[in-house]
């Protein structure tokens, strides 16, 4: 563990252990009794302080820290064996976790100070090898990880409790050619797969637009276009 990500985790237990007598600490378990998520709510009911969230094996997995609902600088992450892993920073609303080898593991838009719409996360070499969609900080549409030709390693539907549907269709191989999920007022996602099972374009959906982050790629997996939309049109860059 390098000497500052100590002193960033030495800070963040500095500022928690300040916090007002009058902020309530919450509990939450695995169906196994192994304590899941311990969190600070201040006394008008928002999120503020320290935020730990363990494995089901009672590991802990990540710390981060509120300041009055929205996230505050210096997240870590944990591996298995109790090291630090990576470490999160704000930047430009946006939340970039770097790991301790100084690359770019993911990042995600901040919205008022949560995490909205599509992460991307990447590996080593700074290649896309999925994404993770949240809603107000909360896992909320579709994670996608990818093997290594960037095909489909598996797709799963994050947080069904609002009535949709996954729509898929296939080429004639049987690879995915369309990965679609909406709710009743068309708001989702949509994945397209080029015919040798690469991804094409990942993109969020408001009302049966594109809205958000969309990520194009050419048939060998290259990046071609990351572009934010709304309501169907490219915002232009500032």
């Amino acid at each position: 563990m390098s000497k500052s990500f100590k002193i960033i985790v030495y800070v963040i237990f500095v500022i928690v252990s300040c916090n007002n007598n009058t902020d309530t600490i919450i509990k939450k378990y695995y169906p196994n009794n192994v304590l899941k998520r311990k969190y600070t709510v201040s006394s008008n009911g928002v999120m503020n302080g320290l935020d730990s969230t363990f494995r089901i094996d009672g590991t802990l997995k990540e710390v981060c820290f509120w300041k009055q609902g929205k996230l505050s600088d210096n997240l870590v992450k944990f591996d298995y064996q109790g090291n630090i892993s990576s470490l999160g920073k704000i930047k430009d609303e946006t939340l970039i976790f770097y790991r301790i080898d100084g690359t770019i593991e993911s990042e995600v838009m901040l919205v008022n100070g949560l995490k909205n719409g599509l992460e991307v996360h990447y590996n080593t070499d700074g290649k896309i090898i999925g994404f993770k969609s949240y809603k107000d900080n909360l896992d909320h549409g579709l994670l996608i990880h990818f093997n290594k030709d960037l095909t489909p390693k598996y797709i799963k539907q994050l947080r069904n409790e609002e009535t949709g549907e996954i729509l898929t269709g296939h080429y004639n191989n049987g690879l995915l050619k369309t990965f679609r999920m909406y709710d009743n007022e068309h708001n989702g996602y949509r994945i397209l797969f080029h015919p040798n099972g690469v991804i094409k374009s990942i993109t969020q959906i408001k009302r049966g637009k594109s809205h958000g982050l969309k990520f194009s790629f050419a048939g060998n997996g290259q990046l071609i276009s990351r572009d934010n939309y709304e309501d169907g049109e490219i915002k232009p860059t500032s």
